[in-house]
């Protein structure tokens, strides 16, 4: 009996087709953002989430077409740029919401993390009073994220270690408050908390901005360059194919 699922079927065939077609819509997103100006078809956060729909289904039917087995050259190429591809799309898409308020929302500012820190830490300086190594903590990681946001790229383990520098303070903060006021009402130590865990994770995503900003404007530039190699190896695999 034959396989109906063998590499040679005609199921393993069209499974091929659908993928292939799947990553080369891809290069609709960014064509359609350069024609907005000049032909508008649609909300661009539509055709955003339609590319990122294909760029997970392209891969999976990808990898049902060919069931992991590479045996040309030409087709061991195409996975791999597909495999490379694919990889810098989940790499951006992480850039992306680091930049932006969730997935289709607006992009952020530096100076409006900062603002919004600003206002987390004032709001929480009224229950902090009288605890000085709450007070000590939060101005040596004030002092770090500052410095970490100014060396941006150059001090990559600094951006790396910030988040923990930040966790560190909120404990120490919280255990100042827990040491000197013994018995703390639990609504007050709640807000508290989520106060100090806002300012933390704004402060930290401040710091990180303009690195992350940089990293995204470097991935912009390889990302469509290695989509366009994919398109190249993946139509020489089909020729390939079809010719032998």
């Amino acid at each position: 009996q034959t396989d109906a699922y063998d590499l040679d079927s005609e199921l393993a065939y069209w499974l091929g087709v659908a993928g292939g077609s799947a990553m080369l819509a891809l290069l609709l997103y960014p064509l359609r953002k350069r024609l907005d100006r000049y032909l508008p078809l649609g909300r661009l956060r539509y055709w955003f989430s339609g590319h990122m729909v294909l760029g997970i289904a392209g891969p999976v039917l990808i990898l049902l077409h060919c069931k992991l087995s590479l045996g040309s050259l030409n087709a061991k190429v195409a996975f791999w740029s597909m495999v490379v591809v694919a990889s810098s799309g989940i790499v951006g898409r992480f850039l992306y919401a680091q930049l932006h308020r969730g997935l289709y929302g607006r992009q952020r500012s530096a100076g409006e993390l900062r603002s919004e820190a600003a206002a987390a830490l004032e709001a929480a300086a009224p229950m902090l009073d009288q605890h000085s190594r709450a007070h000590a903590a939060l101005a040596a990681f004030a002092r770090l994220a500052a410095d970490t946001g100014r060396r941006g790229l150059a001090a990559p383990w600094q951006q790396l270690s910030l988040p923990w520098q930040a966790r560190s303070t909120w404990k120490i903060c919280v255990a100042d408050v827990l040491r000197n006021h013994g018995r703390v009402d639990p609504a007050d130590l709640q807000r508290l908390t989520t106060l100090l865990q806002q300012y933390l994770q704004a402060a930290c995503a401040a710091a990180r901005f303009g690195a992350v900003e940089r990293l995204f404007s470097l991935w912009h530039v390889a990302h469509l360059p290695l989509v366009l190699i994919l398109a190249l190896t993946a139509g020489f695999h089909v020729l390939a194919v079809h010719m032998y």
